[in-house]
This record gives C-alpha cells, sequence and structure tokens, in this order.
C-alpha cells in the first residue's frame, strides 16, 4: 500500500495456573488459564482478521504473527524461528505484542533469569538435630533479605522499570522426622534493560554472599 509496515504479534502457549473454578464467562470477564496471557489479544487480532482487514489494509500492510513457547525457556522460544522463516518481517516498522496491558502499551522488555540456588547441610535424626545441619534452616537469612529488598527503579528514555527478585519454587527434606541436608530454591530476578545478563548474574551472585551454590537454568536479556 505504501503505508506503514505493521505486526501484530501474539504466543499461543499460556501458563497452566489453576484456578477456583472451571473456565468461564461471568459478566463480561472470561476467566480461565491464559485468558488474559494471552488468549485475549489473540481473539482481537482474529477479530480483526475475520471482520477488519479490508479497512486496515487500504492504509497499511498488516502481518499477523502467531508463534509458540513464549512461556517457556528462552532458548526455546519460538519466535526466531518464524522471524528467520520470513525474510518480510525484518522491515516491519512498528510490532505490537497483544499482551495484557489494560489497552495501555508496555514498552521495553525486562530481562529474566531462573537460577537454582542451593543449600547444602548435613542429615540427621530430628531428636537429635545437632548433629546434622540443618539446609532449610540456612537458607531463612538469605529468605529473610530477599523479603526485605524492594524493586530496584530506573528510568530510561522516560520509562520506569522495576528489578525485582523473587523465589518461586522450593523443595527440600527426606522426611518429617530428618533434619534436611538439601534445599533447593528457584530464584527468578527480572531486571531492567540497564543491565547486561552477566550483570544481572553478578547482582545475584552477591545476594546469595557464597552461602549456597548457584546453577544457571534460563538467561533471557532485556531490551529498551
Amino acid at each position: 500500500t505504501g503505508g506503514p509496515r505493521i505486526a501484530l504479534v501474539g504466543h499461543l502457549d499460556v501458563v497452566r495456573t489453576e484456578h477456583d473454578k472451571p473456565p468461564r464467562v461471568d459478566g463480561d470477564v472470561v476467566y480461565g488459564p491464559g485468558a488474559a496471557d494471552m488468549k485475549s489479544g489473540l481473539a482481537v487480532m482474529i477479530d480483526l482478521l475475520e471482520h477488519h482487514y479490508a479497512r486496515f489494509s487500504k492504509a497499511v500492510d498488516l502481518t499477523y504473527v502467531f508463534y509458540a513457547r513464549e512461556e517457556g525457556p528462552f532458548a526455546e522460544n519460538e519466535l526466531g524461528p518464524v522471524l528467520d522463516a520470513d525474510p518480510e518481517l525484518k522491515d516491519v516498522e512498528l510490532a505490537v505484542c497483544l499482551e495484557p496491558s489494560d489497552n495501555k502499551l508496555s514498552l521495553g522488555a525486562s530481562g529474566s533469569i531462573h537460577a537454582k540456588i542451593v543449600f547444602e547441610g548435613r542429615t540427621a535424626h530430628s531428636a537429635r538435630p545437632w548433629q546434622g545441619e540443618n539446609a532449610i534452616h540456612k537458607a531463612g537469612a538469605f529468605l529473610t533479605e530477599l523479603d526485605a529488598l524492594g524493586p530496584r527503579e530506573v528510568t530510561i528514555d522516560g520509562l520506569l522499570y522495576r528489578s525485582v527478585f523473587s523465589v518461586t519454587m522450593a523443595s527440600g527434606g527426606r522426611g518429617r522426622n530428618i533434619v534436611p541436608d538439601r534445599f533447593e530454591l528457584n530464584l527468578n530476578h527480572r531486571f531492567s534493560p540497564d543491565r547486561t545478563i552477566a550483570e544481572a548474574q553478578k547482582d545475584i551472585v552477591r545476594l546469595v554472599g557464597g552461602r549456597a551454590e548457584i546453577e544457571w537454568l534460563d538467561l533471557s536479556p532485556a531490551a529498551p
């Protein structure tokens, strides 16, 4: 058309969360896994394509991009292969991903690191805990420090980003009368675009402070 080249983008997968009731429509609200992130955006894209494409196509060159595995590990995200398979997408001037946003545009993207934090102890009978070293107890100070951390805020190009640390999973223990010798945490760090992955990793290392082993699980860069 000679107009701007625009892409509307949406991922097909969802996080399989648990809800208190089956998926349902209650008034004008849809409840269920993935209803917001991002089946609502996909529904908008499909509705535009089926019912309004002729109106938009007179003014812009509009491309719809649907891809898989956004919610999984960064290395398995299938947007990259989609972009590689369609050279024309490299000429898009504006791409909008219809993630949930209350009709507000969010510009830029925080990076994400998942790291396994492993506290090691020594097993013993819980009747004689002084003979062992409780790995779960060893994590207590670290968890308390995490809980006290507020978001690190930074403004880049007029946009506010918040860097945060969250423990999202924990596992440990051999039995209810055994002092645990191993305690594993999944630490998720979301970091602003003023940090590289390497710098964000150093922030985690400083936070752990040598008290536990760190295993890097998933490294996703930030973007302005």
